[in-house]
């Protein structure tokens, strides 16, 4: 029996006390339904038979599953604690909106449910007032049109989607390649979407995480946000890279319209950028099970403000010992001692560590510099040149490369050598491997191939630099193991953050 005929045979529930005859009813026209399928397919001999009934079994329990839910909804929407939070809401909405909002009464709004059934929910709708008015004004409707269900809003949920079907797509529109394939994997589960639906979602979420990560910020900038613990007292190592994403600008409202009648727009190469945290074991490895990710598209002096916000509520501050790590970019350790003191830690539990294979490459760029050399006098000084760095004798290796400061290379050489002479003290490499402290930077350039690359820098994607920042937020709370943690703070956003994407003008400064 489909599922329609038996939510069209069941009354909904209207108090809590009445949800267990309703289960019950629920339960017993089920086992209709299931005993009606078992006669008609029968014992499955072959395995496409035994895959089908299998399916048609799933389907049906969850269908049940999805009634019962549906009922004990109707209940809540009715309860006098969520009407007192929609109501709270509904004010919020209004000081965001700068218009009035009056209640219309009851309306009947059909509801994705999580196994794949579609059922109406009565609940009270909210929309401007237009009392005292003659006729309706002829204004745009906006992105979701200007009325809402903040019944349903209060408890998380995403465009007429119950929280856990708005977390499911969203998850799968970031772990797969594309939208597409995320519509595909989802019809598996019987949640029959199109790819607007999928996309709109997953970029409500992500921008409800931004909004919940912006206010974080600001609580922060003010000194009230209070101190995690999940870091305190262990040995902690933070580090920083950057990655690339292909980004697009101008489009419908850019630049000429070409023959075609479309207006062209340009490609431009974007950095995100990327932090990582993680406890380091007694040995200086990797302990932590589920690291911390963060990355933003943000300039690096507006990132590093919100990476010490993060480290501040994972408790960083508080870390027995600090290791700070990542490539030799200025752009990096410019940021670092602002980071350090916006975290208030003290400065002899940090330490300064430049990766140990990014300084590496350096030596092999200044023997490259020297044209004449032999192949076989190349490797011989570079082998030199890198015993002497894992050593940490960094002067010495300064001094091997200014005896190549001769002739028309002399300048290039020189500056080639600021970058060992300006990190000195972040290269002691054998004092590192002493401490039992990680000397390589592989976890973070690990995180942006798994957060960035694999999912935001597909051949032939160019991203909007607004949904870019939103897919990569959720990329990081996907990678890092810490999806819970997304549903817990960010489905439970205020109602009043639901609607219209802010166009983050922050995001369009080149880094």
């Amino acid at each position: 029996m489909p599922i329609e005929d038996i939510g069209q045979r069941l009354a909904f529930p209207h108090s809590f006390s009445e949800l267990p005859r309703f289960v019950r009813k629920v339960l017993e026209d089920g086992v209709i339904a299931v005993n009606t399928l078992l006669a008609e397919t029968g014992m499955p001999t072959k395995p496409e038979t035994a895959l089908a009934t299998e399916r048609s079994l799933f389907a049906r329990f969850t269908s049940m599953s999805d009634l019962v839910f549906a009922g004990l909804l109707q209940v809540a929407v009715r309860s006098q604690e969520v009407r007192e939070d929609a109501r709270a809401a509904v004010v919020d909405v209004e000081a965001a909106r700068d218009y009035a909002l009056r209640d219309h009464g009851t309306r009947s709004v059909i509801v994705q449910f999580l196994g794949g059934s579609k059922m109406g929910v009565k609940t009270s709708y909210w929309a401007p007032d237009y009392s005292g008015c003659v006729g309706r004004p002829r204004e745009k409707r906006g992105d979701s049109g200007k009325g809402c269900y903040p019944c349903l809003d209060v408890l998380g949920f995403v465009e007429r989607q119950t929280p856990a079907v708005a977390s499911e797509i969203a998850r799968q529109a970031t772990a797969l390649a594309s939208f597409a394939e995320a519509r595909e994997s989802l019809a598996t589960r019987e949640l029959d979407l199109d790819t607007k639906t999928v996309r709109r979602t997953a970029e409500l979420l992500g921008e409800r995480a931004l909004r919940c990560r912006d206010e974080r910020q600001r609580v922060f900038d003010v000194g009230l946000l209070p101190k995690g613990t999940e870091f305190a007292g262990k040995r902690v190592a933070v580090m920083f890279d950057g990655g690339r994403t292909l980004t697009r600008e101008g489009g419908r409202f850019g630049r000429r319209r070409r023959e075609t009648g479309r207006r062209g727009f340009r490609t431009v190469w974007r950095e995100p950028k990327l932090m990582a945290i993680y406890e380091v074991d007694e040995n200086g490895r990797k302990k932590s099970e589920r690291p911390v990710y963060e990355g933003t598209f943000l300039t690096w002096k507006g990132a590093f403000r919100m990476f010490a916000m993060e480290c501040w509520r994972r408790g960083v501050s508080d870390a027995v010992e600090l290791v700070i790590a990542g490539d030799g970019s200025k752009h990096i350790w410019d940021q670092i001692d602002p980071f350090v003191a916006a975290l208030g830690i003290a400065p002899e539990r940090v330490r300064k560590i430049v990766d140990f294979y990014h300084a590496a490459e350096h030596v092999y760029e200044l023997a490259d510099l020297c044209r004449d050399w032999s192949a076989k006098k190349r490797r011989a000084w570079t082998a030199r040149a890198l015993r002497e760095l894992r050593a940490g004798r960094i002067e010495n290796v300064i001094a091997a490369g200014e005896t190549l400061a001769i002739g028309r290379r002399g300048k290039t050489v020189q500056k080639a050598l600021d970058y060992f002479r300006n990190r000195t003290e972040f290269m002691r490499y054998a004092r590192f491997r002493r401490l039992k402290l990680p000397i390589g930077t592989g976890v973070i350039e690990s995180t942006i191939r798994r957060v960035v690359n694999l999912r935001l820098k597909n051949p032939g994607t160019f991203w909007d630099v607004e949904n870019a920042e939103r897919m990569l937020v959720l990329r990081c709370y996907l990678k890092s193991g810490r999806w819970d943690e997304l549903e817990r703070d960010v489905l439970a956003f205020a109602a009043t953050q639901r609607r219209g994407f802010e166009r983050r003008r922050e995001l369009r400064e080149v880094a």
